[in-house]
Formats: structure tokens, sequence, C-alpha cells
């Protein structure tokens, strides 16, 4: 279901998705310990997920399995973009029984920057998990312009629970 809540925001809500519908992946071995990154191809994910996508990936959608239900919320109000997402898995599957929701704010600042803040959360047997994170785009100029973002996780582990990228940009006509 599809609710236009104004011109520029707009509200989904899922009930028992059949995502055996969707195209299956090509199988694909991996013998590196990083994971695979496949591309979504469930409708309900689709719509704003290039407001999820960062340097670091906090977010990836691939990650929640069948679900039971969902609701999300896209939208642009003048200078702000939103997103918000949550699913909730099959209560009876210990796997995949989670609840899954990420939001996502961003600001548009002059005429081609934005600075924005993403919250990603994992709920499952009561212990919650996931990820804050702020990141910015910034332009200074037609030649200099900053990308960076700083992630912060939470949850089981209490190290490595840091990450950040950082890179300043000269672009010219002729020199990078």
């Amino acid at each position: 279901v599809r609710y236009a809540l104004t011109p520029q925001a707009s509200a989904y809500a899922t009930l028992n998705p059949d995502f055996a519908t969707i195209e299956a992946d090509q199988e694909e071995i991996n013998l590196t310990r990083f994971e695979l990154s496949l591309t979504e191809k469930r409708q309900f994910f689709l719509e704003g997920q290039e407001l999820f996508n960062q340097r670091i990936q906090t977010f990836y959608s691939r990650r929640i399995g069948d679900i039971s239900g969902g609701a999300k919320m896209l939208g642009k109000q003048g200078a702000w973009s939103f997103a918000a997402l949550s699913t909730q898995g099959d209560l009876e599957e210990s796997v995949n029984g989670a609840n899954y929701t990420v939001a996502r704010l961003r600001r548009d600042v002059a005429s081609r920057s934005n600075i924005g803040f993403l919250l990603a959360n994992r709920s499952h047997d009561g212990r919650n998990q996931g990820s804050a994170e702020v990141d910015a785009n910034l332009f200074f100029t037609d030649t200099f312009g900053f990308t960076g973002q700083f992630v912060k996780s939470y949850g089981a582990y209490d190290r490595g629970t840091v990450a950040f990228f950082a890179r300043p940009s000269y672009d010219s006509a002729t020199a990078h």
C-alpha cells in the first residue's frame, strides 16, 4: 500500500509480502572474509534506497530476510530529505524474527552540499544493536570540497565500534 501524504512525501506499508516472485540471485562462491554485496531486487526496499547509501555502508537491506510486515516513509520538505523504514521478521524464525529499523535525515546546505544523519537498529531477543552516523558532502567552491562520515556502532561488542572516512578534494580542469 502506498499513500501520498503530500506531493513530496509518501507512506508505504506491506503485510506478509511474497518475495518468492523476485528473480533469484546468481549463486556466487565467496572465499574471502568479506560479505558479498548483492543487488536489492525486492520492490518494498527499492524506492528511497539511495538515501541509505553512504561510503561506509551501515544499512544493507539484503540482511533482512522474509518479513511479516513493514512500513516506510519517504519525503522531501524544503531543504530536508527524510526516509524511515521498519520491518518485522517472522517471529517463529529464530534468526529472521528480528525487527529492523532505519531512519535517515539529510539537510541540503547551500547549492550543492548536504549534511546527514542515519540511525540503524536491529532488535532481536530483547537486545538492540546497530549504528549511528553523521555524514557530509560539502563543496566550498567549484574546485574544493570535502566528503566525510563518522560511524559509531553499539551492541554486544565494546571494541572496534568507531569508523570514519574523510576525503578533502580539489578538482579543476588540470588537476585532481
